[in-house]
């Protein structure tokens, strides 16, 4: 990974994408005028007190490190974790099968072929005339030259025939999970995810895409009222973890969701580094919920 990938990866991993113009601006600068030290530095303070004040608006109640997570395993039926929802996937349209491609959308005979479309169940934060929009992608639209770079997941189990996509730019998508139904085993502190999804992208471009399983904050005072917090995020997958191939890597995670946590979102961010294109791809995402007593 080159220095100013690493550096904008850190950056994704931190901060709301509202700041990525921002970001795009800082790493032209310091590009010119060779000053990676300083922003290492700065993104490094960034890092600390981002996780700082979640730890403490969230005290006791934040993600469990990587051991405990182990400690939980899902796969146990006798005495263990209950399935709630019958075990389905929350997540509705997880895959980008619903809704046309951005290609079919598109006039063929004028550039770039493709467009923005409506997802149905998702919407994004595009604005302009493709307000709530974003971009499929068909596993057939790849050409023969392509596929001498695809990797082994590509397309991956159960992919179907479409996937998510960067497009022109980077942006995020977002589907609110309706947990109503569940809030006095969420505040029982009782309830634990499953977070899972494809995520990669093309030949040895560093466009990426990450998923996250969000919630707002109720501390019963209306101190924090509407704060969001990211309990656990998947990815982002860069070229040299695809081997510099076009591939999608499957990766997942677990966790207990905080019991002041309210409402619920799973977002799909997209992020642009190189290309005419952000070639992030993201596919199958699954969020599973389990109660453990």
């Amino acid at each position: 990974m080159t220095q100013e990938e690493r550096i904008a990866s850190e950056w994704y991993k931190t901060l709301e994408q509202d700041n990525v113009d921002s970001m795009k601006n800082c790493l032209a600068v310091a590009a010119s005028a060779d000053i990676w030290e300083l922003l290492n530095t700065f993104w490094d303070i960034i890092t600390t007190v981002d996780w700082a004040l979640e730890d403490l608006i969230f005290p006791d109640q934040g993600i469990l490190d990587g051991a405990a997570y182990d400690e939980l395993d899902l796969d146990q039926t006798e005495d263990g974790p209950v399935p709630l929802f019958g075990g389905s996937n929350l997540v509705k349209n997880p895959g980008a099968e619903d809704g046309p491609s951005s290609y079919a959308a598109a006039d063929p005979d004028v550039w770039p072929y493709q467009v923005a479309v409506d997802i149905p169940e998702w919407t994004s934060d595009l604005g302009d005339d493709d307000a709530g929009k974003g971009w499929i992608r068909t596993y057939a639209a790849y050409n023969d030259d392509d596929s001498a770079n695809f990797g082994s997941r590509f397309p991956p189990p159960g992919g179907g025939s479409k996937f998510f996509m960067g497009g022109q730019q980077g942006y995020r998508l977002r589907q609110k999970i309706d947990l109503s139904g569940i809030l006095s085993e969420i505040q029982s502190g009782s309830v634990w995810f499953k977070l899972e999804g494809d995520l990669g992208g093309y030949y040895n471009q560093s466009d990426s895409a990450s998923i996250r399983f969000r919630g707002k904050y109720d501390d019963g005072l209306g101190l924090f009222e509407g704060a969001a917090t990211t309990l656990e995020r998947l990815g982002p997958v860069l070229a040299e973890d695809r081997n510099d191939q076009t591939d999608l890597i499957h990766l997942e995670v677990t966790g207990i969701i905080p019991s002041n946590l309210v409402e619920f979102f799973v977002e799909v961010d997209f992020y642009w580094v190189t290309g005419d294109w952000c070639d992030g791809y993201a596919d199958n995402i699954s969020l599973k919920l389990f109660k453990v007593e």
